[in-house]
C-alpha cells in the first residue's frame, strides 16, 4: 500500500499518525487533502535513520551523531536542507522536521520505504488527534508518552 502511493495509520510514541512515502508527491498531496492541511506548513518525517533522505539534509557529522543518539523522549530536529529536499515535504520552510524513533513499527516502515515516513497526527487539521487503536485495522500497543521536545540545527553550524 505505501509503495503504491497509499496512506496508512500507525502508532507513534504518543498518538496515532497518518503517513505516506515522502518521495511520492501524489501520496503527500493526497495526505494533505485528507487532513485539510496546507502544503506551506511542511511535514515531519519519522524514521529509524536518515537513510534515503541524506541528500536532503545539510548537516555535519557531529550533528548527525547527535540526531541518531537515543533520547529519553521523542525529539523532533529541525535540519537545514539542500535543494534536493522536496517542497511538498518542507513547505515554505528552509528546514526539515525529523524525529528518529526506536519503535519496531517505525523501523519496519523505514526499511519498507527505504526512507523515513511522513508523520502527521491522525486527524483533520486543527482537530483532536486520535489516540485509540480501535479506529484502525491493525494490532498494536497504544502509545503512552505525550511529552515531546524540539531541537533546531543552525545552518551556520553545518559544514
Amino acid at each position: 500500500m505505501l509503495l503504491g502511493g497509499g496512506t496508512i495509520a500507525y502508532p507513534t510514541e504518543s498518538i496515532y499518525g497518518l503517513g505516506c512515502d515522502p518521495k511520492n508527491e501524489v501520496a503527500v498531496t493526497k495526505l494533505l487533502s485528507i487532513k485539510n492541511r496546507s502544503l506551506d506548513m511542511g511535514l515531519i518525517l519519522l524514521g529509524s535513520s536518515t537513510r534515503g533522505i541524506d541528500n536532503w539534509l545539510k548537516i555535519s557529522n557531529q550533528q548527525m551523531r547527535t540526531l541518531l543518539m537515543p533520547t529519553n523522549k521523542p525529539t523532533t530536529y529541525l535540519i537545514p536542507v539542500t535543494q534536493e529536499a522536496p517542497r511538498w515535504i518542507i513547505g515554505k520552510h528552509s528546514s526539515l522536521a525529523l524525529r528518529i524513533s526506536t519503535m519496531p513499527i517505525i523501523k519496519a516502515l523505514n526499511e519498507m520505504l527505504g526512507c523515513p515516513i511522513v508523520s502527521t497526527s491522525a486527524n483533520r487539521h486543527g482537530k483532536q488527534p486520535l489516540q485509540n487503536h480501535e479506529y484502525f485495522l491493525f494490532i498494536s500497543n497504544k502509545p503512552s508518552s505525550s511529552s515531546f521536545s524540539s531541537v533546531s540545527f543552525s545552518s551556520s553550524l553545518t559544514s
